[in-house]
């Protein structure tokens, strides 16, 4: 199977061991490129297994924010990636037979415009609720900014996924009913591979609660403060700890801790490593976002044999099954949230028993085998489709 990969043209790594692991699986069955961008020649004309990559160089004045620089790049990753798939049509030889986009809004757009052009399959992953993150903005973005990305999505995102070969969801719910009834069989369902070997339990002297993710208020940390401020005093030897890039300024959060001796914020990023580290160690994991289309840390923490708590919004339940390995929380209840955290900050046998269960979790539905299994299929059904629209 030849592939084409046409990321959202945002930088690329193939150093990253992410991208080493999904591409080095890949080549077992198949071959192509990578469209993407990068700042440095290094990475020019490097493969990661039997993938090349297409990257467009882009110079050093156009990397930073801004409407005018982003627009820039955007133009000149459209150009680049239309020339690039052009070219390979003229040459006839050892096209792609099937693009993966891997976001439905840019890269989506491009992967659709080259199947056309290519006269080949295309397929669109999506990894988030496009919709929700845009509408949820925090207040320092600009209303108008927010509106414009907005109608963006509810414009392309249909556009995109209604003539796609094959669409994948992370849950059955990520776009409208009218959009899911447009796609039909089309459609392929499943979480996303998170590689869970170096997560494990590990004793800790002190007990404590972990959030890790970005941005805070996406991510909900104003809600987990609030909660377990509620329960802390009964508690005292545990500590919450938020962990990660804030994305934004940090001190509404702090207002809302107001020094209490038991939460510990630190709003700055973090290394992998550590990363794992915290995971292993800590005695629970709660992810209580506003928007989420899985939710990677839960799978990790699962691994690690931790219990998990998140709110009841997007995928995360098809992740956290209450009762069972965690807890779920109504997303607007701070009481609810402090209710889970109460529970489960109290027995050690509760936490043991969710902490294996799902463990068992990631060791079977949610396992990296799992994942290429059905990513497998989901590669079929959009060759199998496109050939079915040829034949008609």
């Amino acid at each position: 199977m030849h592939i084409a990969f046409v990321t959202s043209g945002l930088y690329f790594d193939p150093t990253a061991k992410a991208n080493q692991r999904r591409f080095l699986e890949l080549s077992k069955t198949s071959h192509g490129e990578i469209f993407c961008t990068i700042w440095e020649d290094r990475f020019r004309g490097q493969s990661i297994g039997n993938f090349q990559l297409r990257a467009l160089r882009l110079p050093m004045w156009l990397s930073g924010v801004g409407a005018a620089k982003s627009a820039v790049r955007s133009a000149l990753y459209v150009l680049f990636v239309i020339a690039s798939v052009a070219g390979m049509r003229l040459r006839r030889k050892d096209k792609a037979n099937l693009l993966i986009a891997t976001d439905p809004i840019k890269s989506g757009s491009l992967a659709k415009i080259a199947g056309k052009v290519l006269g080949a399959a295309y397929a669109v992953e999506l990894n988030g609720n496009y919709y929700a993150s845009m509408a949820l903005s925090d207040k320092s973005v600009a209303p108008w900014f927010v509106r414009m990305r907005t109608w963006l999505a509810t414009t392309i995102i249909p556009w995109v996924v209604h003539k796609a070969d094959a669409v994948k969801l992370l849950y059955p719910t990520q776009l409208p009913p009218e959009d899911l009834a447009r796609i039909g069989d089309r459609l392929c369902v499943f979480h996303n591979a998170v590689p869970t070997e170096h997560f494990r339990n590990e004793e800790s002297n002190n007990n404590y609660v972990l959030f890790l993710g970005y941005p805070w208020h996406l991510k909900g940390v104003d809600r987990l403060i609030r909660a377990f401020r509620q329960v802390a005093s009964k508690h005292p030897g545990w500590t919450l700890k938020a962990v990660g890039y804030c994305g934004g300024d940090p001190q509404p959060f702090r207002d809302l801790a107001d020094g209490h001796p038991q939460i510990d914020l630190s709003p700055l990023g973090i290394e992998h490593s550590d990363a794992i580290k915290l995971i292993n160690r800590c005695s629970m994991l709660v992810l209580p976002s506003r928007t989420e289309g899985m939710g990677r840390v839960l799978l990790e923490a699962m691994a690690a044999s931790k219990p998990v708590i998140g709110a009841r919004v997007d995928g995360i339940p098809t992740v956290v099954t209450h009762g069972y390995n965690g807890f779920l929380f109504e997303p607007d209840s701070i009481d609810d949230l402090a209710g889970c955290l109460d529970k489960l900050m109290g027995s050690e046998e509760l936490r043991r028993q969710m902490g294996q269960a799902g463990r068992s979790e990631v060791e079977g539905r949610l396992s990296e085998a799992s994942y290429w299994e059905q990513y497998n299929q989901f590669m079929k059904t959009a060759l199998a489709s496109h050939e079915k629209k040829k034949s008609r």
